[in-house]
């Protein structure tokens, strides 16, 4: 759609001059980096031209102008930012990116912006005090993410797989600590699906239930990437030198 050209966004953003933020970093270990601040602005609207009951519409914070200057990547000689994912709602009225607190080999916490794509505003946005890794959609769910969280022992964080509300910007679900760093995860709504680093096996666990046993299945070699066809009714796994 045209309006996806607002993804071009992201090669403008890292060099925008705004002002600092004095916003809450809600992990006191994390150092203090990328810059975010809420103006309050009684009747400015970031749902504008923005049809209802879509996930922009639904997500966006009015009466407030926000502005983002992101942490730079301290590894990339680009200096580009430090963002670990992004993704598009599937309605694409929204973008949601996900930024590194913190800088490279320190402690994490990830800040949350949300791009309306109908006027290529910033509509949202909110930190969690944890390092997230990876995030995919929930089929059926536009306010709600599956998410990839990573180990920070200093914080007292495992790796897990969470639920994260972005209308109540909370984490609203979590999966019990697994034994390795989760390195893929799919879900249909119903079902998630994940794999862990170096484990020839990958696991299935219902969505509502996300920190119940989950149910293994052996692979032939460790699991790489797993992903669900376009009609989400065929689970494939992508393992190391193998597809099934």
């Amino acid at each position: 759609m045209n309006r996806l050209w607002k993804v071009f966004l992201l090669l403008l953003l890292p060099v925008l001059d705004l002002p600092a933020s004095h916003g809450a970093n809600e992990g006191k270990a994390v150092k203090k980096t990328g810059e975010l601040i809420f103006t309050s602005a009684p009747g400015f609207s970031n749902n504008s031209d923005t049809p209802g009951g879509t996930a922009a519409a639904r997500l966006s914070d009015n009466d407030t102008i926000i502005r983002w200057k992101p942490s730079k990547d301290s590894v990339a000689i680009s200096g580009r930012a430090d963002l670990t994912d992004a993704l598009i709602s599937a309605d694409e009225s929204l973008m949601v990116i996900v930024e590194r607190l913190g800088g490279a080999d320190n402690l994490n916490a990830s800040r949350f912006i949300l791009i309306n794509l109908y006027n290529g505003k910033i509509c949202s946005a909110f930190d969690l005090p944890v390092r997230i890794a990876k995030i995919y959609p929930i089929p059926g769910r536009n306010t709600q993410l599956l998410a990839i969280q990573r180990r920070q022992k200093e914080l007292e964080q495992a790796d897990k797989l969470l639920i994260i509300d972005l209308a109540t910007k909370k984490v609203v679900r979590a999966s019990g600590e697994q034994s390795a760093p989760v390195k893929s995860a799919v879900t249909d709504g119903r079902r998630v699906w994940f794999a862990l680093d170096g484990k020839r096996s990958f696991y299935e666990v219902e969505l509502k239930n996300l920190d119940g046993n989950a149910a293994v299945t052996d692979a032939k070699n460790s699991v790489n990437v797993l992903q669900l066809s376009r009609n989400g009714k065929v689970l494939q796994v992508l393992e190391e030198g193998y597809c099934e």
